[in-house]
C-alpha cells in the first residue's frame, strides 16, 4: 500500500507566510475566480500547515480567534490522500487545548463529507452548495492525580570537550534529552561522529520513539561526500518525515565555521572550529541555547531542501 509521506505541523506567521498564501491560492474552490489578497493571512489566527518530505507545502488550515475554521486548502496532486483529515484534526485538537466549547465551519458538497466524519453538525444551509457548520467541543480535562508542574531546571554552565570520545558522549546524551526537535549544522557529515553507530542509533531512536519528532540537519558542504555513501544519508531516507537536510544557499552561511548540535530541552553542543575536536557543550543553559536556536533558525529559513543525495543515487 503506498502510504502518502507529509506531516503537519504548526505553521509561523512569519517564517510560512509566503507558504501560506501559496498554498491558499493554488488550493481555492473552483467558485473563486481570483487570487486571494495577502491580507487574507491574519497574524491573529493560529495556522497549521501541511508539508511533504521535502518540506514543500502541500495544505494549511486557519483557527481564528473567533473560533472558526476556515482556509482550509490543499494543493490539487495532494487531494483525497489524507491531508485535508490530518490538517482538520490537527485544528479540532488545538481548538480543545484552547479552551474553546464550540468552533464553527462553512463546508461545500465537495468536503462536507469530511467535516461530518468528525462529528461537526449541520446548523444552517448558507447558500447552495454552502453550509455552516458547528462542532461541540468537550473540555481538556487534567487527568486526576497529575503531579505538579515541574520547577524549571537549573542551568548548567557550560563544560568543555577536548576529544572526539567527549564530544560524541555528550552528542548522545542530548539527543536522549530531546523530545521533538534536534538542529545540527555541519560542514560534511563528518564521518568519525556522524557514521558511528552510537549516533545513528540515538537518532534513529530519537525519530521512532518520539511522536512528530525532527531532526533538523544543514549540511554546508555535501558536495565533499563525492558520490559515496553515508549511513546517515541512508537513515533519513528511510525516515524522510523526520529527517529533513538542507544546505545553505548564501556564502556567509556556506563558510559559517562553526558546527552545532541543539536540543529542544536547551541543550547544545557548540564547537567553535568546525574542523577541530574541541568545543564546549551544556545540557540545559537556557540563554545560551536560546541565541544558538535563533542562530540556527535564520540559517534553516535561507537554506534549501538538500537534493544532491538524490541526484547521486545514494
Amino acid at each position: 500500500m503506498n502510504i502518502p509521506d507529509f506531516r503537519v505541523e504548526p505553521a509561523n506567521y512569519r517564517a510560512d507566510y509566503d507558504d501560506l498564501l501559496t498554498i491558499l491560492n493554488a488550493g481555492q474552490q473552483p467558485y473563486d475566480e481570483s487570487d486571494i489578497a495577502a491580507d487574507s493571512i491574519n497574524a491573529q489566527s493560529i495556522y497549521f500547515i501541511a508539508r511533504d518530505n521535502q518540506h514543500l507545502p502541500i495544505g494549511s488550515g486557519e483557527l481564528t480567534s473567533e473560533g472558526v475554521i476556515q482556509g482550509l486548502a490543499v494543493i490539487p496532486k495532494w487531494l483525497n490522500q489524507g491531508v485535508e483529515l490530518a490538517l482538520l484534526t490537527a485544528l479540532i485538537e488545538k481548538a480543545a487545548k484552547s479552551g474553546l466549547t464550540e468552533i464553527k465551519a462553512q463546508a461545500f458538497e465537495s468536503n462536507k463529507a469530511l467535516f461530518e466524519h468528525l462529528n461537526f453538525k449541520r446548523v444552517t444551509q448558507h447558500q447552495q452548495g454552502v453550509y455552516n457548520l458547528s462542532l461541540t467541543l468537550e473540555p481538556v480535562a487534567q487527568k486526576p492525580g497529575r503531579p505538579a508542574p515541574k520547577t524549571a531546571p537549573e542551568s548548567i554552565e557550560p563544560i568543555k570537550l577536548e576529544s572526539l570520545g567527549a564530544i560524541m558522549e555528550a552528542s548522545t546524551q542530548l539527543i536522549a534529552s530531546a523530545r521533538r526537535q534536534i538542529c545540527i549544522i555541519t560542514k560534511e557529515l563528518e564521518w568519525p561522529l556522524y557514521a558511528q553507530n552510537s549516533m545513528l542509533e540515538a537518532l534513529k531512536s530519537f525519530a521512532i520513539d518520539n511522536r512528530n519528532s525532527l531532526v533538523m540537519i544543514l549540511i554546508q558542504d555535501p558536495g565533499a561526500l563525492n558520490g559515496r555513501s553515508h549511513p546517515l544519508i541512508d537513515l533519513s531516507q528511510r525516515l524522510p518525515s523526520s529527517i529533513q537536510l538542507r544546505t545553505p544557499t548564501e556564502m556567509e552561511d556556506i563558510g559559517y565555521p562553526s558546527a552545532l548540535l541543539l536540543s529542544d530541552q536547551r541543550g547544545f553542543l557548540f564547537r567553535l572550529n568546525n574542523e577541530q575536536a574541541k568545543g564546549d557543550w551544556s545540557p540545559c543553559l537556557p540563554s545560551r541555547s536560546k541565541q544558538l536556536a535563533e542562530l540556527f533558525e535564520r540559517l534553516w529559513q535561507r537554506a534549501r531542501p538538500c537534493t544532491e543525495f538524490r541526484a547521486l543515487n545514494l
